[in-house]
């Protein structure tokens, strides 16, 4: 009877520790994919800014054509790479999914500070809604600048559309 009794307890001690290493070995697994997916760069932002806030919102009073606006204020740093002076937004790409939506030059006001430039940027009436936006979704900004001889990016995503009405 003991004899069976010091099997069972081996028998039970062997299974709970080849339970354990294989918890512990497969938990090791997902890790490493875990860490070589946030290494992985979607893309490249072409120039050193600091985002400082940016809106996304549907103006739906009543009267009115439903209109998407979008602002945002950055602070664009200076780098070897561009002529900050000389740096200007030349559109702006709204997309949602990885699909483009629209496509606008913004109403820009600049104020050059040392060694950065602030941008306030906006849509100046609004756009008209495009049937492809989905309002419940975040939509990504593609920023593309100019300095007088190159054209650079940059990408802000996630951002959540809200709604005035």
């Amino acid at each position: 009877m003991k004899s069976n009794m010091n099997k069972i307890l081996s028998l039970i001690t062997i299974t709970i520790l080849s339970i354990l290493s294989f918890i512990k070995c497969s938990s090791s697994v997902p890790q490493k994919e875990i860490g070589k997916v946030e290494t992985e760069l979607v893309y490249q932002n072409e120039i050193l800014l600091n985002v400082k806030k940016v809106y996304s919102w549907i103006n739906a009073m009543p009267g009115q054509k439903p209109r998407f606006q979008i602002t945002g204020e950055l602070e664009i740093l200076d780098d070897s790479n561009y002529n900050l002076e000389r740096l200007k937004i030349v559109r702006i790409t709204i997309l949602q999914d990885k699909k483009m939506i629209f496509i606008f030059k913004p109403n820009v006001k600049e104020e050059m500070l040392k060694n950065k430039k602030s941008v306030i940027f906006s849509t100046v009436r609004g756009l008209l809604l495009n049937a492809a936006l989905n309002e419940k979704k975040p939509i990504d900004i593609v920023i593309e600048f100019n300095d007088g001889s190159t054209e650079f990016k940059y990408t802000i995503s996630n951002i959540t559309i809200e709604k005035a009405v």
